[in-house]
């Protein structure tokens, strides 16, 4: 992401198990709490369907400084599949074939874009520290990988972190292709979650659910039941309409499966002279150019100008641009 141009800057770590949720989560979570559960005398009301929960979703954010969106997640791209396809081999093997395992959760990894200082690691400058809180001191750099630092009698007096960073990409990646779609866990999760919305329906008190409430749940039923593997999915958005008694009910599902590549397409905001080709178009070269392309941003003026649009103006913050990932 930092090479195609959707950050200039990007630090990554994982949480220790148990600790993942962050003061922002846990205020939205306290939110959200008083729909299902209340520490007074007084009883919630229910929430009778999925829909009526994203409206009373909305009404409880309406006030927060954070964006709502509420999406459905009924399939996963298989990242692992796809970025060994995206990759060159190394001695038979792409550098992904590790499945994205191994990464201790108290590692830091840097990506920084240092454009042609550079250009043969796409411009990107890749570095990493054992934990967090580690910082530089008046002798010893804070990331790695490091070298020593002497002074003139050949004495080492520190260390500094290597001009060059950790080069582990040959070449730039195919990105011509979507990602397939991660499967399922178990050959029946698709039949199971049908049978949780056929049991809403047969177990709940008929004073619960209104006949729009029981449309839904059975239009859903109907989708998990149609489409048994994740392949089979249709692309979000998509319409699933049912009816009951009186009431006929269609409601729009957005969220995911969806295409991958449009979402990286459109989260591109900073120039990549060094990127001399449509990555999503065009093969990519056998390594990483050395020399950049004047006036060069990310791709065609079209979809340039439609990319500027959405993202013109300061930088934005994270809860802003974490819709577009």
């Amino acid at each position: 992401m930092v090479w195609l141009g959707v950050f200039n800057d990007l630090v990554w770590f994982r949480f220790e198990a148990g600790h993942s949720h962050t003061e922002i989560a846990d205020r939205l979570f306290s939110l959200m709490k008083r729909l299902f559960e209340t520490d007074s005398a007084s009883r919630v009301r229910g929430v009778a369907d999925f829909a009526r929960l994203e409206e009373e979703l909305s009404r409880i954010f309406q006030d927060c400084p954070e964006e709502l969106m509420v999406e459905y997640n009924f399939a996963n791209w298989d990242f692992d599949a796809w970025l060994r396809t995206t990759s060159v081999e190394l001695g038979g093997k792409t550098i992904f074939d590790s499945h994205l395992a191994k990464f201790s959760f108290d590692h830091v990894f840097r990506y920084e874009y240092v454009g042609s200082d550079l250009a043969r690691h796409g411009g990107v400058k890749v570095t990493y520290k054992d934990r967090l809180s580690r910082r530089a001191t008046g002798t010893n750099c804070e990331w790695s990988p490091i070298e020593e630092v002497v002074d003139a009698s050949g004495t080492p007096v520190g260390t500094r972190t290597k001009d060059g960073g950790v080069i582990f990409i040959p070449r730039p990646p195919d990105l011509r292709a979507e990602p397939p779609r991660e499967p399922f866990d178990s050959e029946d999760a698709a039949a199971d979650l049908a049978k949780g919305c056929k049991a809403v329906l047969t177990k709940r008190h008929n004073s619960d659910l209104d006949d729009e409430a029981r449309c839904r749940w059975l239009a859903l039923q109907n989708f998990h039941a149609a489409h048994k593997h994740a392949g089979h999915l249709p692309d979000m958005p998509c319409d699933i309409t049912a009816s009951h008694g009186a009431a006929s009910v269609t409601t729009s599902l957005n969220g995911s499966p969806c295409p991958l590549l449009p979402i990286l397409k459109d989260m591109r905001r900073f120039e990549r002279p060094l990127i001399t080709w449509d990555p999503f178009v065009e093969a990519p070269p056998s390594a990483f150019p050395v020399a950049p392309v004047a006036a060069q941003c990310v791709g065609s003026d079209t979809h340039f100008s439609k990319f500027e649009s959405k993202f013109a103006g300061p930088l934005w913050e994270a809860r802003n641009l974490a819709k577009y990932m």
